[in-house]
Order: structure tokens, then sequence, then C-alpha cells
């Protein structure tokens, strides 16, 4: 497995540019995000996107459908992170009832942690 973020491997991004524009470009989204709303986040980045990328004629041309794919993105990554937290609860909550029904002993519940 590679990590294709941004700042990782380098030779790999060196290799291929439109990877290493993407990258820079989900990053730069990753750090607008920190100040506001994901759809001001990627217009910012668009925007400021060096005039030399090469991604960046296709990124400004198509803007309204890169913004609902990287929404779409972003809003299926918090939504996952919901579910296995959720998941999470529900799964300590049913080790405990275990638990207490003498089900389960404290050594295989504390092997689910």
């Amino acid at each position: 497995m590679l990590n294709i973020n941004y700042g990782h491997n380098r030779e790999l991004m060196e290799t291929c540019r439109s990877l290493s524009e993407y990258a820079w470009f989900v990053e730069e989204i990753r750090e607008n995000r920190k100040d506001m709303g994901i759809e001001e986040a990627i217009d910012m980045a668009i925007d400021n996107m060096p005039e030399n990328f090469e991604i960046r004629r296709f990124l400004v041309g198509n803007r309204a459908e890169v913004k609902d794919m990287c929404i779409t993105e972003y809003n299926e990554a918090e939504t996952m992170q919901m579910f296995k937290e959720e998941g999470e609860d529900k799964l300590g909550e049913l080790m405990e009832q275990l638990l207490s029904r003498g089900r389960i002993s404290d050594a295989q519940r504390a092997a689910t942690d």
C-alpha cells in the first residue's frame, strides 16, 4: 500500500505530476477546512492552485463537478467514521450485557478492547 498524501512517497510524486498536484489539492482542502466550510475550502484550494499545475485547467473548468465529488467523498468519510464510532459503542454495550449475565469473562471482555 502506498501513501499518496501530500509530502509522502516523493519518488512516486516526482514520477507522476498529476498525482502530486492532486495530493497538493487535497491537502489544501484539508488545511482550508480548519477555518471554513467544505465548499469554501474547495473553492479556495482551486483558486490558490499554482498556474503551472497541469490539473488546474480541468479543476477550474469543471468546478461544480469537482466540488460535488469532493463534498461526496468528505461526507462519506464523515459518515463512515460515525458508523464506526456507533458500532464501537454498541459493541461495548453488548459486551457489558454479556459480562453482567455471566456469558463472558472479564478476560474475554478485555480482549475486545
